[in-house]
């Protein structure tokens, strides 16, 4: 889903996760996602049963965006397939709040 990209800052590491749709959806057995990029100086480290990667940015990538791609192979043999677009930054992306007690 493309709202939850929140995107990577040059420089750092993004973490990413896939599921099936729909939910409990099956892969040909066997099958390992592959992960790719549009954008060659990416590193990616899929886990090693491929529902998960995390995508390291050279701090010195001109690019703005990646185009981010999981494909796989259905149960019924049927290659799939999505793909997100994600951001870059080059600056600190804030993702919450640290709360810490002072008195």
């Amino acid at each position: 889903m493309q709202s939850d990209i929140k995107g990577i800052v040059k420089g750092a590491t993004g973490k990413f996760t896939a599921s099936t749709t729909p939910p409990g959806g099956q892969l040909l057995a066997g099958n390992i996602p592959k992960w790719t990029a549009d954008d060659t100086s990416l590193t990616i480290v899929p886990a090693a049963d491929g529902l998960s990667a995390d995508i390291s940015v050279l701090s010195s990538d001109p690019a703005t965006a990646f185009n981010l791609t999981v494909s796989g192979i259905s149960s019924s043999g049927v290659p799939i397939s999505s793909v997100v677009n994600v951001p870059l930054a080059t600056g600190s992306v804030a993702t919450g709040f640290d709360i810490k007690q002072t008195s």
